[in-house]
């Protein structure tokens, strides 16, 4: 969430996976105890942050969507507590959505029910003389005295929490949380066993609290590395299920369980992508591809159109590995495709497109198959003179003995010494 007074871009950004608000503000409820609420006020309004104030009388008409952050006042009547019991669901629903509240429990031992918070957990008056262990570390908590003493320091506190709830503190002597933070969904609850308003000790632990309490639920951002299940993906990212990290956007769909997946609002296993008539779970093989499903025609396009597991069959008809589209230029022949050995036989072996035995290389008028044996050389063919070259230039498979035959041992063959 923003801190005023930043622009307002990045609170629209989060508009599609948080609360739809108006403008960004806080939510203050309070009914008796006018002392609480002007509590809040004045941290409010020092930290720059527009409020609007209800009584839980106006609750019905107010769509608690519209704000950043709702605060419920502490110490009200009973009547207040149990309306706020039963907007639980509500409270439930906005925080998963991305809404943050900070929940108050009461501290009078004849203000009944205790209100109990949203998510589950029992709060239960404790008394007026007990201390509070805190957790100095955590911003909720910074620069107030560890423990915190003085009469009203723990007046209530939770039989039971939440099992991911963050305990910040505890009663000193029970163990029992008083103070914690839980995240559910995209959002956030931050609920407090007794007054936020002056049950922290003294004056001064109360303003730091309410002071860090405005800032950090004002300043929570919550698309911030929540990923519930581990999978790489949060709420924000499009995550369909926070809660299964097989469900997630680019997740492999499957067949016949009735589940998205890949999280874009369909159970994709049975979607016709292409529009071929077939989805995955028809047995269409690339369900990207019109031209590909069972029973598709197969066309030289190195795709599997049948979707039978094979490219291109039905194209390599003799069966030596190449089909017509991959260059193989007789696929009636297992001895002719593309990097076969050339034969003495009239025909492009190797598919080049060239009859290469019946070229002339050398220009010296034979060919390969005329007899030619080295149709590099323009020297050598059948009937050429012999040079004095060690080469069977007459291609007779001899090269004649002068070429070759140093009596003497000087170094030059016979044909060449004097």
């Amino acid at each position: 969430m923003p801190r005023i007074p930043l622009v307002l871009a990045a609170l629209l950004a989060l508009a599609a996976a948080a609360p739809a608000w108006a403008q960004p503000q806080a939510l203050l409820i309070q009914n008796s105890a006018p002392w609480g609420a002007n509590a809040w006020q004045a941290e409010l309004n020092l930290a720059g942050i527009p409020f609007d104030q209800y009584t839980f009388q106006d609750m019905a008409n107010v769509n608690i969507n519209l704000y950043d952050v709702v605060i419920t006042s502490s110490v009200q009547g009973g009547q207040y507590n149990q309306v706020q019991m039963q907007n639980h669901a509500t409270y439930e629903s906005y925080i998963q959505s991305g809404g943050v509240v900070i929940w108050s429990g009461c501290t009078q031992s004849n203000e009944t029910p205790y209100p109990d918070p949203p998510f589950g957990g029992t709060n239960q008056y404790g008394g007026d003389s007990n201390n509070v262990v805190v957790d100095p570390t955590h911003d909720l908590l910074a620069g107030v005295a560890n423990p915190i003493s003085g009469s009203s320091a723990s007046h209530n506190f939770f039989v039971n929490v939440p099992q991911d709830a963050e305990v910040l503190a505890r009663h000193s002597q029970n163990q029992n949380p008083i103070l914690y933070v839980l995240y559910e969904g995209m959002g956030m609850l931050i609920a407090s066993g007794h007054t936020w308003e002056y049950g922290w000790g003294n004056n001064q632990d109360a303003g730091i609290v309410l002071a860090n309490a405005v800032n950090f639920a004002w300043n929570f951002d919550p698309c911030a590395g929540v990923d519930l299940d581990g999978d790489g993906w949060t709420d924000c990212d499009d995550d369909c299920d926070d809660q299964d990290p097989a469900i997630h956007p680019g997740a492999d769909e499957i067949c016949d369980d009735g589940i998205d997946q890949n999280c874009d609002g369909r159970t994709d296993e049975y979607a016709d992508e292409d529009g071929d008539g077939f989805s995955n779970c028809d047995g269409d093989c690339d369900d990207y591809d019109a031209l590909a499903f069972p029973g598709g025609v197969e066309a030289c396009d190195f795709s599997d159109n049948d979707c039978n597991g094979w490219v291109d069959d039905g194209f390599d008809t003799d069966g030596d590995g190449w089909t017509t589209c991959e260059g193989d230029c007789d696929d009636d022949d297992a001895l002719i495709f593309p990097g076969a050995a050339e034969e003495c036989n009239g025909v492009d072996d190797d598919c080049d497109g060239v009859i290469d035995e019946q070229t002339d290389d050398d220009h010296d008028g034979w060919t390969v198959c005329q007899g030619d044996c080295n149709d590099n050389d323009p020297d050598t063919f059948p009937g050429a003179p012999e040079l004095c070259d060690e080469v069977d230039n007459d291609c007779d498979e001899a090269v004649p003995a002068n070429e070759t035959y140093d009596g003497d041992g000087d170094g030059f063959v016979e044909c060449l010494d004097c």
